[in-house]
């Protein structure tokens, strides 16, 4: 994609090796690449263009964090029940029917 972007650009086997390493999201990877063609920075800054593009990973992730602030989010391994609102009974969830019918109340009229 570097290459697209900067066409005159010839990286050398080391920051190539450094893009191909560090870049996981590729949407915020070409943002960067955007970013640094707009401002018409150099295409050789791979350092530089990999600060950004680190920073803008971390600002996505506090962003996130902050979208989730009060809100309970379950943890792997952790045990969730649920009412049945047919029969009063706290089941797993796990053991619910497509997570739809209580397994004691299958079949019963509401």
């Amino acid at each position: 994609m570097h290459k697209k972007m900067f066409p005159h650009v010839n990286l050398n086997f080391f920051q190539q090796d450094l893009i191909e390493a560090e870049i996981k999201d590729e949407g915020a990877w070409k943002e960067t690449l955007y970013f640094w063609c707009g401002n018409d920075y150099r295409g050789q800054s791979v350092f530089r263009m990999l600060e950004y593009y680190n920073k803008l990973i971390t600002d996505r992730v506090k962003q996130n964090e902050a979208a989730n602030v009060g809100r309970y989010i379950p943890q792997p391994g952790e045990v969730h029940y649920k009412d049945c609102s047919t029969c009063d009974n706290t089941r797993r969830i796990g053991d619910w029917k497509d997570g739809i019918e209580c397994p004691d109340c299958i079949g019963v009229a509401a």
